[in-house]
């Protein structure tokens, strides 16, 4: 019965194909034939529903036929220059990296030696104290209680401030990664650059018992079904093969970037934060973290618009104000912008840099800076740090 099957398949499938678009002049039959009706079936269906059919039926053929659609290539090889290059930027980053690793261990040591010298004075304080009240007869006044600042949380943890690895799976000319969000949930990946925004869809949303509030902020992205507006959510941690972001972490919601393979794409608001090498013949996604981008500027980015943003110049200085809008639910601190200055043909001529501080959830700040600059024709404003 397979051969009669797959004749059938056949015939009916090319039937289909075949189908010509229907016409107010067609005649009716008076004997419709099995043609017919799968023809009058095919006119009735939604565009879409068509388009689904003929590749779903091209493919049902090719395999049936013994024919197989050929792997895409694989991505060219580097050249040599373009790997020295790389190279080179590769042990940059890694020795700005070591450099911020020992400036980091001095604070720590100096923080350590404050605390220690700190507790030696209340200590000798209480001991002159309570030597004090015992000459007067008195009870000695309580041991005083030092407290220590807590030591700041870099975006990315120390124990990620180095090379990581991370194992690729290739399937045709696409790549996958392994992720774990929020320490709980492993997941698939695409490794896409061109998304601005890591996404993720509703299944994995629950799994986290992270709720879309109604009033979430939104963004625009483009999907295989067009444009589309999709909510923003705020994850704690994100964790790709060691590579760690912790303090909070910017997905969207987006349902037509999901399939059965993966939850969603690894977008630039992970990969932004590294220098990425991929290495082909190993199967490795190489991260280097880039030492100027450990806040969470990326995150915050798509959180922030700007109001009622006004420029002008005065004697050589370029005077920038405005108001800024949070929509994130969480407070953003230690904002910082620069004002992006470019001439006539939009070539960038100079920078402007300004503090804007903390702009709490839900709310909006005032901003105001200048700085010395050259003539221009216009300017648009862009984060240059941020944290949660």
């Amino acid at each position: 019965m397979r051969p009669i099957l797959r004749l059938s398949t056949l015939f009916l499938g090319a039937t289909l194909l075949a189908a010509p678009p229907a016409r107010a002049q067609d005649q009716p039959q008076t004997a419709p034939t099995l043609g017919d009706a799968a023809r009058d079936l095919w006119r009735r269906l939604p565009d879409s529903v068509k388009a689904q059919a003929k590749a779903k039926l091209v493919e049902l053929i090719m395999t049936f036929g013994g024919v197989r659609q050929a792997a895409p290539p694989p991505p060219p090889p580097q050249t040599a220059k373009e790997k020295a290059a790389a190279e080179k930027a590769r042990k940059a980053e890694l020795a700005k990296l070591k450099k911020l690793e020992q400036q980091r261990k001095a604070e720590e040591a100096k923080r350590a030696k404050a605390e220690k010298a700190a507790q030696a004075k209340a200590e000798r304080e209480a001991k002159a104290a309570a030597a004090k009240a015992a000459k007067e007869g008195k009870a000695p006044p309580p041991e005083p209680v030092v407290k220590s600042a807590p030591a700041p949380q870099p975006a990315v943890p120390t124990e990620s401030l180095h090379e990581t690895a991370v194992h690729l799976e290739r399937k045709g000319s696409s790549y996958y990664v392994g992720a774990k969000l929020n320490d709980q949930v492993e997941v698939s990946y695409l490794y896409d650059t061109g998304a601005s925004i890591t996404t993720v869809d509703k299944a994995t949303l629950d799994k986290l018992g992270v709720q879309i509030p109604p009033n979430a902020a939104t963004i625009r992205t483009s999907t295989a079904n067009g444009v589309v507006e999709v909510p923003l959510i705020v994850l704690d941690t994100i964790d790709v093969g060691g590579a760690r972001v912790t303090g909070g972490f910017t997905v969207s919601q987006c349902e037509p970037c999901s399939d059965g393979r993966k939850i969603g794409l690894l977008g630039l608001n992970f990969s932004r934060r590294y220098l990425t090498t991929l290495d082909e013949s190993a199967k490795k996604l190489r991260l280097v973290p880039r030492v100027d981008a450990l806040d969470h500027r990326f995150d915050v980015e798509p959180f922030l618009q700007y109001q009622g943003v006004k420029g002008s110049m005065r004697s050589g200085a370029f005077y920038v104000s405005g108001t800024v809008y949070n929509r994130a639910p969480r407070t953003a601190n230690n904002v910082k912008v620069v004002a992006i200055l470019v001439d006539s043909k939009e070539k960038e001529i100079g920078r402007v840099h300004g503090r804007i501080g903390t702009i709490p959830a839900g709310g909006t700040t005032q901003f105001q800076f200048h700085g010395r600059a050259p003539a221009f024709a216009k300017f648009y404003l862009e984060l240059d740090g941020a944290d949660w």
